[in-house]
């Protein structure tokens, strides 16, 4: 019965990623029916289609990365020799199958992605077995929170050299933090218990006696000395006021962890659309 719920996996694989997805599915049959053997059919039937959604996701941007890599180095199909690697790969696989929610398919794939585009000795290849572990122990909740503190704290808007303006960067903030801050609307729980499990997952540090000065914070992401953003002309956004309680109350208080920087810098990217390219080293 293993057999037939974790044999559609095999042969995953499209386009030119279809060799590594291929293999990898092959020998994700073996890892998964190792670890759901003592389950009933049900629970190993939803983890074979959620296995089988992230890979179809991976399988898309794994060729995306082949398509736009030069790198003579960068041999995917010999991915799963390395044994770093493999590990990761499997750890993903598993934690993929355990879970239906799509953000997490997708944050592990990009996880994956970005591990393959880079070398094993990158902050990226070396933060990513434990981001792994992590973003399969957080909510939805708790992406859309560290998406949201990455993009206010660690992120700014890509800036064009024709600005010379105050109002044109005005603009440019406005447009930037109404699409970082937005989604706070769609965070169900906002409070002590969610920064203390963040924290608790190493993915922030909490001071509760430091404060971080909002005003400061979105007027250095202009490249400019005179440049200072007005917080009052975010008041009219629906979400500000949610916003700037959380702000007060807990957001004020947290710097993230290298951990915490890199799976919120994964969450943005999927959450506000940005193509984020964070350098850790």
């Amino acid at each position: 019965m293993d057999d037939l719920v974790f044999g559609c996996l095999v042969g995953v694989g499209v386009g030119a990623s279809g060799n590594i997805i291929s293999t990898y599915a092959d020998r994700g049959v073996l890892w998964l029916i190792d670890k759901f053997q003592n389950h009933n059919e049900i629970a190993k039937k939803k983890a074979s289609d959620n296995a089988l959604e992230y890979l179809n996701i991976l399988a898309e941007r794994v060729q995306k990365l082949e398509e736009k890599s030069s790198s003579s180095s960068l041999t995917l199909d010999r991915a799963l020799e390395e044994p770093d690697t493999s590990l990761l790969l499997q750890k993903a696989l598993i934690t993929a199958a355990s879970t239906s929610n799509p953000l997490k398919h997708v944050l592990l794939s990009d996880l994956i992605v970005k591990r393959l585009g880079s070398n094993s000795e990158d902050y990226s290849s070396l933060i990513a077995p434990k981001a792994c572990e992590i973003i399969g122990s957080l909510s939805s909740d708790h992406l859309k929170l560290l998406s949201l503190i990455t993009g206010i704290y660690n992120l700014s808007p890509q800036i064009s050299s024709e600005v010379r303006y105050k109002a044109e960067y005005d603009n440019i903030i406005m447009t930037y933090m109404n699409n970082v801050c937005c989604g706070i609307k769609d965070i169900k729980k906002i409070n002590n218990t969610s920064f203390g499990y963040l924290e608790g997952m190493s993915c922030l540090i909490i001071n509760p006696i430091a404060s971080s000065n909002l005003s400061k914070i979105v007027s250095d992401k202009i490249p400019s000395d005179n440049f200072k953003f007005e917080l009052s002309k975010l008041h009219s956004y629906d979400w500000w006021p949610v916003f700037n309680q959380t702000w007060n109350t807990h957001m004020s208080h947290v710097r993230l962890s290298t951990i915490g920087l890199f799976i919120g810098a994964l969450s943005n990217e999927k959450i506000t659309g940005y193509n984020v390219n964070l350098n850790l080293q």
